[in-house]
């Protein structure tokens, strides 16, 4: 591996798409959308490592084998557009980065939190209101497990972006971004097209000429939407947490 990974992780709907495609815009970083690829094969050394046995090998081989089969891919997908670094965006990796730990002990890791009500209610705009109301448990579960990960490693390897920060003082939180992945400051990461690649043909329509202002317009839209059984479930599972990550 030439450069260290860069993973983007957190629960559904926090703004990982968002900030992929800003990552994805910098000269140097090749920043793919989701392929859940990982965690398909974790089973390997995990749950199903009980139908290996008969292999004569240890997990520190299917660890390697993993390993390069996904840098390998990853590596060649940068350098066909000119780039030097790769990374991924899959949301659901915030639940897995032990074993990505484990695969890419360099690797950095972006760690995108949003107000867990206005998560709740972006599920269910997208997926329903089943989804939002599962939404309600997995979102603090996402965030802690993103959380206990950076705990036990270096602050050069994780870093937790608030959606809020993101959309309300892009070039303040991008340029912490660059500085924590070392790399140069470019501003046109920054540049409205970026947004809009982020946004589905729908929201594209929604947005109208503003991209930004749309982003900055779904803040807060949980605490208006949410019925009293959501809210209720909601803070039952993760009120507390809501508290400590400064969401009133």
């Amino acid at each position: 591996m030439a450069s260290r990974p860069i993973f983007i992780v957190g629960s559904e709907r926090s703004g990982t798409t968002l900030m992929r495609s800003l990552i994805n815009a910098h000269p140097n970083i090749s920043c793919g959308e989701e392929t859940h690829f990982l965690a398909g094969l974790e089973g390997i050394v995990g749950s199903k490592w009980r139908l290996m046995k008969d292999y004569p090998f240890e997990k520190e081989y299917w660890y390697e084998k993993i390993r390069e089969l996904f840098d390998s891919f990853k590596t060649e997908a940068a350098h066909k557009q000119g780039k030097l670094r790769w990374g991924d965006k899959t949301p659901i990796y915030v639940l897995k980065l032990d074993f990505i730990d484990a695969l890419f002990p360099d690797c950095q890791v972006i760690h995108m939190i949003r107000d867990g009500r206005d998560v709740v209610a972006s599920s269910m705009d997208r997926w329903g209101y089943k989804r939002g109301l599962s939404a309600t448990k997995r979102w603090g579960k996402s965030v802690r497990a993103g959380q206990s990960f950076g705990r036990s490693v270096s602050l050069e390897r994780y870093i937790e972006v608030k959606y809020e920060e993101l959309v309300l003082d892009p070039e303040s939180t991008m340029q912490s971004v660059c500085e924590f992945l070392q790399e140069p400051w470019e501003p046109s990461l920054l540049e409205e097209g970026t947004y809009k690649s982020a946004l589905t043909e729908k929201r594209r329509q929604a947005a109208g000429n503003s991209e930004v202002s749309f982003y900055a317009s779904r803040i807060g839209v949980g605490k208006k939407k949410l019925d009293p059984l959501v809210k209720s479930l909601f803070r039952y599972y993760s009120g507390s947490l809501l508290k400590e990550l400064g969401y009133s």
